[in-house]
């Protein structure tokens, strides 16, 4: 979206409001219509994670101790501790991401009568998604003057009171928010980052 309306942010307000509604209406049109077509009970990406972490979670070797808790031994021979009850696992993808870490299905699928997608956030499934771009955004079409009530078309409008402009060419770069970091420079000579090749003094390792 930043880099999309960087050319739009020139235009006279009203065309600039008008430009984003536009996208906007496109924008959840496609993405309604895509949700709406959707039959998985989760998104297409996180269907795809799931499966992944099902076919992973082969020849895990499982050991009960409740009916929601389990050690849970991987490939590697690492052990985990699983409970589904808690939504928790000793990976901690299981808490962290609220979608059923990979140790977590191994314990699903040693288990009967239990389904991955009780253990997954709403925040992933379709009906969400639905939603979230539930909403429309209608067409405007467009206006004239004469369309206009008589009080505002006689409405005196005065220009805002602002500070004189400073020398040079205005910023077109969008301000970040607070708490919003840029990407940090990496230099392709030494692979460190915070400057550049241009910049670098590093020795060159052998």
């Amino acid at each position: 979206m930043n880099a999309m309306d960087r050319l739009a942010r020139e235009y006279p307000i009203s065309t600039l409001i008008e430009y984003l509604r536009d996208k906007m209406q496109d924008w959840f049109f496609k993405r309604r219509t895509l949700a709406n077509e959707t039959t998985t009970t989760l998104t297409p990406a996180a269907e795809k994670m799931l499966v992944e972490r099902l076919f992973s979670s082969r020849g895990m070797i499982v050991k009960p101790s409740t009916g929601v808790s389990a050690e849970v031994i991987d490939l590697s021979c690492k052990a985990f501790v699983v409970n589904l009850e808690e939504r928790r696992c000793t990976c901690r993808e299981f808490q962290l991401e609220d979608f059923v870490c990979v140790h977590a299905v191994a314990l699903i699928g040693h288990l009967n009568g239990l389904s991955c997608y009780d253990y997954v956030s709403a925040y992933y499934k379709t009906s969400s998604w639905r939603g979230a771009y539930s909403g429309i955004v209608y067409p405007i079409g467009s206006y004239s003057e004469d369309e206009l009530p008589e009080e505002y078309r006689t409405c005196l409008i005065k220009p805002p009171i602002c500070k004189t402009r400073t020398v040079g060419r205005p910023k077109s770069k969008r301000i970040r928010s607070v708490g919003e970091f840029g990407s940090r420079q990496k230099c392709t000579r030494c692979k460190q980052q915070g400057h550049n090749q241009k910049t670098c003094n590093n020795p060159i390792p052998l």
